[in-house]
């Protein structure tokens, strides 16, 4: 069978149907890995589906403080703002999930845009 890692936020209507479905898929066989936010934990291990836990991004602490700078500030710095965006959007620790798990399928939230983006590029 399949190893499968699964990717969504906790938020409750995304959570739960990922969850069952996920659970659904252990159950016909495959290798699950469910990751989400530490929050989700307690769901997801009610399941009795393997927990990564998938830490925050760095990407709203970079728009934060990016917000603080004056806007010709951020005009004169764009090629080095577009740099650090870039560095900031990234999750590491989906990065780390998907080396460590190695999937056969990727099934994500398609909201969150960082981990996608990390996925595409990891």
């Amino acid at each position: 069978m399949a190893r499968l890692l699964c990717v969504t936020s906790d938020m409750p209507g995304m959570l739960f149907p990922a969850v069952e479905l996920s659970r659904r898929l252990a159950r016909a066989g495959h290798e699950l890995t469910y990751s989400s936010p530490e929050a989700a934990r307690p769901t997801v291990a009610a399941a009795g589906i393997d927990f990564t836990p998938l830490e925050p991004g760095r990407f709203t602490e970079f728009l934060e403080g990016d917000a603080k700078t004056s806007r010709w500030r951020r005009i004169r710095s764009w090629r080095s703002r577009r740099a650090h965006a870039a560095e900031a959007i990234g999750s590491p620790s989906l990065e780390s999930t998907l080396r460590r798990v190695e999937p056969d399928l990727l099934l994500i939230d398609g909201e969150l845009h960082a981990e996608i983006i990390t996925a595409v590029t990891a």
